[in-house]
């Protein structure tokens, strides 16, 4: 068995030992208003609301920031890139009850083959998190001096963390069971088949690191990580709230900050997070 596998998974059987190390990686935090610059050249995607044929609200993302708004759709900016950037959350679309719902969390168990449909900020009361989504890089270490780097890819709603693991590797059959970040503290529940890992961390010099150990069995280690890149959202763009709303009949909807509603539709108290329009844009 190589290196990696021996101390990341390594193999299961009688007499033997098997440890999945954990980290996440934490760097700097952007400044107000830019993301860092990431691969991408130009990140921001439109996407754009139409009816769907049982009476909801359908969403699809189009191509470049060039595309426009038609007549018959409404619509909104976000951020479009295959790796998580730093500081912005994902934003799914699943199907539920019959229609589509945006979410900020992959669907549970199937976290390893969820992809967001954009990427968006965070809303303005929920900074303290604004630390925590993205693509992390980590390097972990077992008891016995072993070591090796990994990634994975974080989001965060409130002081809830979740996520998954590198896609790509043989990581994506580890889970985030469970997860929180609490005044700077981070504790996470990792699960691998029936085996069950804790991570604790803090800040420590401008990075996150802190300890693992398998629950109730033998096995321990140390880690440290440092957080992936983020975009920079062009300065024709400015933020808007996306809020959620419940209908009469029990649907949702959503509509960034504006636009009109149905006097009888009940918002969600805390927008579902930041979307970008243009700054000549106005809704429709």
């Amino acid at each position: 068995m190589s290196g990696w596998r021996r101390v990341l998974f390594g193999a299961a059987g009688q007499g033997s030992r098997r440890w999945v190390l954990m980290g996440l990686l934490i760097g700097g935090l952007p400044g107000e208003g830019v993301m860092m610059a990431a691969a991408v050249s130009d990140p921001m995607r439109l996407v754009v609301r139409r009816q769907a044929p049982n009476g909801g609200e359908s969403y699809t993302l189009l191509g470049g920031a060039d595309d426009h708004l038609s007549e018959e759709a409404g619509g909104f900016y976000v951020v479009s890139a295959r790796r998580w950037p730093a500081g912005l959350v994902p934003v799914f679309l699943h199907r539920r009850g019959g229609e589509e719902r945006l979410e900020r969390f992959p669907l549970t168990g199937w976290e390893a083959i969820s992809e967001p449909l954009f990427f968006a900020a965070l809303p303005e009361r929920e900074g303290t998190d604004r630390l925590l989504p993205g693509r992390w890089v980590c390097r972990a270490w077992h008891e016995d001096g072993a070591g090796e780097f990994f990634s994975w890819d974080l989001t965060a709603l409130e002081d809830r963390i979740g996520g998954r693991f590198d896609v790509d590797t043989d990581f994506r059959f580890a889970s985030i069971w469970k997860g929180q970040y609490v005044n700077g503290r981070l504790m996470l529940e990792i699960r691998y088949i029936e085996a069950r890992y804790q991570l604790v961390g803090q800040w420590i010099d401008g990075r996150l690191a802190g300890e693992w150990t398998r629950i109730n069995e033998e096995g321990r280690g140390t880690w440290e990580a440092t957080r992936g890149k983020g975009v920079a959202i062009p300065p024709s763009f400015r933020t808007v709230r996306l809020w959620s709303y419940q209908t009469e009949d029990g649907s949702i909807r959503y509509r960034v900050e504006g636009e009109p509603v149905v006097k009888a539709w009940t918002r969600n108290p805390k927008p579902l997070c930041l979307v970008w329009r243009k700054s000549n844009q106005e809704p429709d």
